[in-house]
């Protein structure tokens, strides 16, 4: 049977919850805050900043009650298995926008790439270097 470190995950908790408790409040839901620009530009620092925010959402959970739900998700692997989100996961907002389906244009796909560096590393998936893309438009448009 697998044993949590709950000790552990008391004083990481704790010390969250001091940290948190000890900045002061969220500014008002109404100021308007574009995520994606504030993203874009500095993205640790947006990161930094919310993780700052105290936030008065505790988990609906007991440690046990999660510790038995992963040891029963992890001691049964089967790749088709669909996961089911446990009633104790708060469920996530539908998209405002619908996905677009459309493949990128061929414009689309040569900025990308005369933007990537040069220097860069390889791709992970096929390994093939930027510059192989860059110097031959025919893999451009292979991509579109």
């Amino acid at each position: 049977m697998l044993t949590a470190p709950t000790s552990e995950i008391r004083y990481v908790s704790r010390l969250l919850r001091t940290k948190l408790s000890n900045k002061s409040p969220i500014s008002s839901p109404s100021s308007a805050i574009h995520y994606d620009k504030q993203i874009s530009k500095n993205f640790w620092g947006f990161v930094k900043r919310m993780i700052a925010k105290p936030s008065k959402v505790l988990p609906s959970f007991s440690c046990e009650v999660c510790i038995k739900h992963f040891i029963r998700m992890f001691s049964s692997v089967m790749p088709t298995r669909q996961f089911t989100i446990p009633s104790w996961i708060p469920l996530l907002e539908k998209p405002s926008s619908p996905f677009n389906f459309d493949p990128p244009s061929y414009q689309k796909v040569a900025n990308v790439i005369r933007r990537m560096k040069t220097s860069g590393s390889l791709c992970p998936l096929d390994q093939i270097s930027v510059i192989c893309f860059k110097r031959c438009p025919y893999l451009r448009k292979v991509i579109t």
